[in-house]
């Protein structure tokens, strides 16, 4: 009796490891996982996907400023026709239990409104620089590391989405080696990891590592108007539409408690208005990165500041669109920056841009 009481035991915990071994979704990437290629960071020169409504492009760029990750996107989506009451399609027909099904739709009466006609795709491109997150993708690419490569000698390709009438998207990975093409397959249940094809290989790649390239047009973006964060920052240089320009300090910037800003001619005494302002400015963030060609009218300059810290400066330039009047008679207009750091014309969230340029009148005032 004992003995079959200890097999029990042992039969319960050996089911319970299988469970959990079956059912854990925390695989962990080790150094053991299948090497699908080998690469450092420096050896590739872009990353592009192309799939059946997406295209994306990664590329590593340089200027006078440094190396940075541009971004361009092609996305199509189709948007399905509204459903018409009294339209196949549009109301379910109960079955003989109660229950609806799609095979079975309520016949159209005769004199029904035809459905609307599928409207055409849409096509919205996107070009921006890579955050910080575009750095971590491209690190992840080189080299690029499967969770683990699949056994499927006599398997059906369909059944990782490379069969024959299947549409895989293709990755590709300029290396200074040669590139790398890769087939994007299906996905498994529940961790959602995607299968992916090289040299008639098959290998299973965690979901983190695609997700942020198939979804790079929101999560890829860069939206600070420079790199620098505010602990980092010393001095502020601020040039006013009147051509008076103003240097704000960052005094005491590594003590929270004590820190300050004040005008660079008065550096014992705090500046309240310039602080509000700077904190204001701080705030800014880019909207979208705009095709300068494609606003209707000119840009005009509000004002333009600069940002010291870390050795470095960057400049930031404020514009505006006149679009209007509101119904006080107050000017109503689109905002936009040009910065140095985001190599672009991008807009600025309007109602963050207004409370900058408000403040411009109390800024310049004599102190």
């Amino acid at each position: 009796m004992r003995q079959i009481a200890v097999l029990s035991v042992a039969l319960v915990l050996s089911l319970g490891w299988s469970y959990s071994t079956w059912t854990d979704k925390s695989e962990k990437v080790t150094d053991d996982v299948a090497l699908i290629y080998d690469a450092k960071p420096a050896d590739v020169s872009k990353l592009s996907w192309d799939g059946k409504d997406l295209k994306v492009a990664v590329e590593r760029k340089k200027d006078d400023r440094g190396d940075y990750l541009w971004v361009d996107t092609t996305e199509t989506k189709v948007k399905p026709p509204k459903p018409v009451p009294g339209h196949p399609g549009a109301e379910e027909t109960p079955d003989e239990d109660g229950e609806t099904s799609p095979e079975t739709p309520k016949p159209a009466p005769a004199d029904a409104t035809p459905p609307e006609p599928a409207e055409p795709p849409v096509t919205k491109e996107s070009k921006f620089m890579a955050s910080a997150q575009g750095e971590e993708l491209w690190k992840s690419f080189a080299p690029l590391k499967a969770l683990r490569e699949l056994d499927t000698a006599g398997a059906d390709l369909k059944t990782f989405g490379f069969g024959p009438d299947d549409t895989p998207a293709t990755l590709t990975i300029g290396r200074a080696g040669g590139d790398v093409v890769l087939k994007v397959g299906g996905e498994t249940y529940g961790n959602k990891d995607r299968y992916v094809q090289y040299n008639g290989h098959v290998y299973l790649v965690d979901d983190a590592t695609l997700r942020p390239l198939q979804y790079a047009s929101t999560r890829l973006v860069e939206r600070s108007l420079h790199p620098l964060a505010d602990a980092d920052i010393d001095q502020v240089d601020v040039m006013l539409p009147s051509g008076t320009s103003i240097s704000y300090v960052h005094v005491n910037k590594d003590d929270k408690t004590k820190e300050f800003w004040a005008r660079s001619d008065s550096k014992d005494k705090e500046d309240q208005t310039g602080s509000t302002w700077l904190d204001k400015v701080s705030k800014l963030k880019l909207k979208d990165y705009v095709d300068e060609s494609s606003l209707a009218a000119p840009l005009e300059p509000v004002v333009t500041y600069k940002v010291h810290g870390k050795g470095e400066d960057w400049k930031v330039e404020i514009d505006k669109v006149s679009t209007g009047t509101d119904p006080k008679g107050g000017e109503t207009a689109d905002y936009y920056a040009r910065t140095q750091y985001n190599r672009s014309l991008v807009s600025l969230t309007e109602s963050l841009a207004r409370n900058v340029v408000d403040d411009l009148d109390d800024l310049g005032a004599d102190k």
